[in-house]
């Protein structure tokens, strides 16, 4: 039998392994920061497990959204990929208010009253207590998702839906799971280029520039390295 505080440590486990993600080397990231405002995240050495990056999204931030984005992306840089997912990444801005106060007040239930109140009344009036919380905010997200579908598919939706009733573990996590399985088709360097103030972007061109020597390092094909050779004189012009 687990303690009581085992329990709320493998619940906050589950929870942060699900903000764990691994990236193929010419993926990055696009999120939102605190202030809602757009930031490029691509790290110039990252730490690779089988030959994939491994990234930590903050856990303490399930409101924000991320996107998974590639670059090297020579066919995602026309005007017509860029403007369909400033399209999409601005409709999800503003579609889901809703979800994001659920996944706050979830994180928060789950996991600040949730130990405070294991603490002084034990664990199984705790969950008794917080029962009816999490039916209501997999309720209020469940038919928000029905009502919206936000572009996915039936399958996923309902996916989304049973996961979060089914593991409260996962509800805090709801918003970044929509935003991080949403297809984006257009360059991440071109996005980041077209759509994020420089302030934001200010670690890029180090990063990008330390990860283009590693490909042209390893790339043996001379088209392959003028291919590469090309993009990286554009993206850091």
């Amino acid at each position: 039998m687990i303690s009581d505080e085992t329990f709320w440590l493998v619940a906050f486990a589950l929870y942060f392994v699900d903000n764990i993600k691994l990236l193929d080397t010419r993926d990055l990231i696009i999120r939102e920061t605190l202030l809602f405002r757009w930031k490029v995240h691509l790290v110039a050495i990252p730490f690779l497990v089988r030959g994939r990056c491994l990234v930590l999204l903050n856990p303490f931030m399930p409101h924000c959204m991320a996107f998974k984005m590639r670059w090297l992306n020579g066919s995602g840089t026309d005007v017509k990929s860029l403007r369909s997912d400033r399209k999409l990444t601005l409709g999800l801005q503003r579609r889901v208010v809703i979800l994001r106060c659920v996944v706050y007040l979830s994180l928060v239930s789950l996991f600040a009253v949730g130990p405070v109140l294991t603490s002084r009344v034990g664990l199984g009036v705790t969950l008794l207590a917080l029962a009816p919380i999490h039916l209501l905010l997999a309720g209020t997200a469940a038919g928000f998702l029905l009502l919206n579908q936000l572009a996915m598919t039936k399958l996923r939706l309902t996916s989304l839906i049973l996961e979060c009733a089914l593991c409260p573990m996962y509800l805090p996590s709801l918003v970044r799971r929509i935003s991080w399985h949403s297809i984006l088709l257009s360059d991440g360097i071109a996005f980041a280029r077209s759509y994020i103030p420089s302030t934001e972007r200010e670690e890029l061109t180090i990063a990008l520039k330390t990860r283009g020597e590693e490909l042209l390092d390893n790339c043996d094909r001379e088209e392959e390295r003028q291919l590469i050779l090309r993009y990286l004189d554009w993206a850091m012009a």
